[in-house]
């Protein structure tokens, strides 16, 4: 039985124990992906990972997603995408994910999981903040639930919200190829988890540009009133990082956002995460279904 704790009141937990790298028993696997789709996001604290190693142990959870913008993937491992905020990197890639969204909600298939893996931890700042989507579809007023129910939202990469308030543009695409890499998809706006059927708000945030079938202001009007619905205090939890975490998410029932990062002087204040994002039902449930 996996040792856990709770990370926050109602949400996420750490588990204690395990060294992720050296590979998990089948059993011990789904132990861990039972826990994630109950709990929605899970710590493992005190990792070591060769990139190998992560790439491995990133396939219990689906089909590794190589991210668009390829000129930010780990040399040689495609499936890694590089977070950081090395003094190098332009404000809009150092911080182009400081936005809320939802992981590859701008693909035909979007991820069904997200983990980060930190290398270099900031000893200020640098968190990543979880919105529990489950939590906020459930405590919606009921006539908001009718009015919503069978809609159909329009994604395309990007953040509908940059610019206002003082949100971030997400990281650019840089070329023609990029940009024919990601067109317009759609995904309904209430979406039952693939395996575990329970109901959530999906990707209110972010790629999110309008509702099929309503006037375009209407609905970013109807998409941005659920958006501030989701982020109340109550639904949202963020987690500091130290140096070996391993935070993985279940992003059918999440949104996230990282906090903005100043660029890094020193390791005192690096910010370096390792990335995997998949898609697709585990290979492990997918086998026994």
């Amino acid at each position: 039985m996996l040792n856990t704790r709770p990370l926050w009141d109602g949400m996420g937990v750490e588990i204690e124990g395990v060294d992720l790298a050296q590979g998990l028993a089948d059993e011990r696997a789904r132990e861990i992906l039972n826990a994630l789709h109950r709990h929605q996001v899970l710590l493992f604290r005190g990792q070591r990972f060769a990139s190998e190693q992560y790439v491995r142990f990133g396939k219990l959870f689906g089909r590794p997603i190589p991210h668009v913008l390829d000129h930010l993937r780990l040399g040689g491992h495609p499936e890694i995408f590089v977070v950081s905020n090395d003094a190098e990197r332009p404000e809009e890639i150092r911080n182009g994910a400081a936005y809320w969204h939802t992981d590859q909600s701008y693909e035909t298939e979007p991820a069904s999981a997200t983990m980060l893996y930190a290398l270099k931890a900031p000893r200020v700042g640098g968190e990543t903040r979880f919105a529990d989507m489950y939590g906020a579809y459930d405590a919606l007023p009921e006539d908001m639930r009718r009015r919503i129910e069978g809609l159909t939202v329009a994604h395309r990469y990007g953040n509908r919200d940059a610019g206002l308030y003082g949100e971030p543009i997400a990281a650019p695409l840089i070329n023609a190829q990029q940009v024919a890499a990601v067109p317009e998809v759609t995904h309904p706006l209430v979406r039952p988890h693939p395996v575990t059927g329970r109901r959530a708000l999906y990707a209110v945030a972010g790629t999110s540009r309008g509702i099929l079938g309503m006037a375009e202001d209407e609905g970013v009007a109807l998409l941005a009133e659920l958006k501030r619905h989701v982020l109340q205090p109550r639904f949202v939890r963020q987690h500091k990082y130290e140096v070996g975490d391993l935070i993985i998410w279940d992003t059918s029932s999440t949104l996230h956002a990282g906090m903005p990062m100043p660029p890094a002087s020193d390791d005192s204040n690096a910010r370096l995460l390792h990335r995997i994002s998949v898609k697709g039902i585990p290979p492990l449930l997918a086998r026994a279904a």
